[in-house]
């Protein structure tokens, strides 16, 4: 099923910046982590305006691609349907994410450990001992 939500061009071209080892110009800093969200009129998914991952196991370092999705489940149902049927909309356009994560609370999306715990053998991320 999907929701006939599209991915917005910009979304597009940075999530292929983020898959990018180096930027374009030395000012310009490789971004870890980025919010979507959908558009007000529920036809795009956008960059979070509010708000504009690296990892290690025990065997080796991973720069890897993780996709979280955050749909808590105080939001209203409907929001819920859009946000999981759109998500496929978003796979399509963005090769190479390795793990996927699906988080229900805030805390989950805070907590390091549970995101760490999801990724499995992960024992630092963003340069932080889990």
């Amino acid at each position: 099923m999907t929701s006939g939500v599209k991915v917005h061009d910009e979304v597009i071209m940075l999530f292929q910046n983020m898959k990018m080892k180096k930027m374009s110009s030395p000012d310009e800093k490789r971004k870890k982590a980025v919010f979507f969200c959908l558009s007000d009129d529920l036809k795009f998914i956008i960059i979070n305006p509010a708000k504009k991952s690296c990892y290690e196991t025990a065997d080796s370092k991973k720069e890897d691609l993780v996709f979280v999705s955050w749909a808590p489940e105080t939001a209203k149902i409907k929001s819920r349907l859009i946000y999981a049927s759109s998500k496929d909309a978003l796979f399509k356009k963005f090769t190479g994410i390795k793990h996927s994560v699906q988080a229900t609370s805030w805390d989950e999306i805070m907590d390091r450990s549970a995101i760490c715990d999801k990724l499995g053998g992960v024992v630092s991320f963003e340069g932080k001992p889990v």
